[in-house]
């Protein structure tokens, strides 16, 4: 594992993306909510997945990613 790994492993996505003003419930093992990257207001237009490790929005062109990715996008 290389630092950015072990980074990435200490961030909590669904705690940022919640911060950042998505509304994410738990649907199965997947978190589902709103993007907060581009203030989307689709309620499944953004998921949280693999144990809270990788993000995708499905309604803008935010992408996807881990959470490096996610935080970065944020802030831009």
């Amino acid at each position: 594992m290389n630092d950015l790994d072990a980074i990435n492993m200490k961030i909590d996505l669904v705690d940022w993306a919640e911060k950042a003003g998505s509304r994410l419930k738990k649907s199965g093992s997947e978190w589902r909510g709103t993007c907060p990257i581009h203030g989307g207001d689709n309620p499944n237009g953004f998921a949280i997945y693999e144990n809270g490790r990788r993000w995708t929005c499905f309604t803008g062109d935010c992408g996807s990613g881990d959470a490096l990715g996610f935080i970065m996008k944020l802030r831009r």
